[in-house]
């Protein structure tokens, strides 16, 4: 049965939001250009053209903004919940923070320079005072050597010497690395503690420690031997047949520990003293070692192979 037209049921429409609900973002402002241009520069624009970089970011700020309470005295609440699960969104936030004004005067700035002088005048050991330490070592190695070398490899030592020397360049990019990777003092104890025990690394240590002894007291006592058999040579071309150890008015054996004393009160005088000492025996090395390669290399030219 027709009973009329079928009334359409209307709905309520909600009432439109209050204008303090939302954040309200204009474009930013720009008295360059006017209405009659921008109408213009919209009328020319292709429609198909892509947003300029403003108007992007312009809509970017619109799709992010938050309700704001009614009070407009607590922050707007995000509608992207917390990153940590366990926290609220507060955590987000913490806090406006302050601004401080700071004004230096002169004696300020003179004071920060006077402490940046101090900080570059720091600098304790040269270029060549601080190589002469492991230059020492280096070639000490090579004069404490070369006497047992030639000894048994005779004229093959030079081939012997040059293995060894080959063999610190493989040693050298390890050290390399750990003094880039743990740049402290402590040298083996600090390397070793970072991969074993503390009892293991004090171990290292000692063991550094005794090697530092012995070499000290093997160097004096070579030294030492030395001085004895050059007095000794001296004795013999004379025509005098004392011996060496007769020659001396005290034993050898005082000789190196003279010379164990003399050393330690030259390394306990600083390190820029004993840099200094340490950069003349160098040099004196290195004038040894060139006098020596250049009489060898004359003594080959007249024997030859012979």
């Amino acid at each position: 049965m027709y009973k009329g037209p079928l009334e359409v049921p209307s709905f309520s429409e909600e009432p439109p939001m209050s204008e303090e609900t939302w954040i309200a973002i204009e474009p930013p402002k720009n008295d360059a250009i006017s209405s009659s241009r921008q109408a213009e520069r919209n009328t020319n624009t292709n429609p198909t053209d892509p947003p300029s970089f403003l108007e992007s970011q312009f809509d970017v700020v619109l799709r992010r903004q938050c309700v704001r309470p009614s009070n407009t005295v607590t922050l707007k609440q995000t509608t992207v919940p917390s990153r940590f699960l366990n926290l609220s969104n507060e955590f987000e936030f913490s806090g406006w923070g302050t601004l401080l004004r700071l004004q230096l005067t002169e004696e300020d700035y003179a004071a920060g320079e006077a402490v940046v002088k101090a900080r570059q005048d720091e600098k304790v050991l040269g270029q060549f005072t601080a190589s002469a330490l492991a230059g020492n070592a280096v070639l000490g190695s090579v004069f404490y050597a070369l006497p047992a070398v030639v000894g048994v490899a005779s004229v093959y030592s030079p081939i012997s010497l040059l293995i060894a020397t080959v063999a610190l360049f493989l040693w050298r990019p390890i050290m390399e690395e750990l003094g880039s990777a743990f740049p402290m003092q402590g040298a083996p104890y600090s390397y070793v503690l970072n991969i074993s025990t503390k009892p293991l690394a004090l171990l290292s240590a000692s063991l550094l420690l005794l090697d530092f002894a012995s070499t000290s007291v093997v160097s004096a006592a070579t030294a030492a031997s030395y001085v004895t058999g050059e007095l000794a040579a001296s004795d013999l071309s004379s025509g005098d047949d004392a011996s060496g150890s007769d020659s001396l008015p005290f034993p050898e054996w005082l000789v190196a520990i003279l010379i164990v004393v003399l050393f330690m009160f030259v390394s306990l005088s600083g390190i820029k003293e004993s840099a200094r000492v340490a950069l003349g025996v160098l040099s004196f090395h290195i004038l040894t070692m060139t006098v020596l390669i250049i009489v060898s290399a004359i003594h080959f030219g007249r024997i030859g192979t012979s």
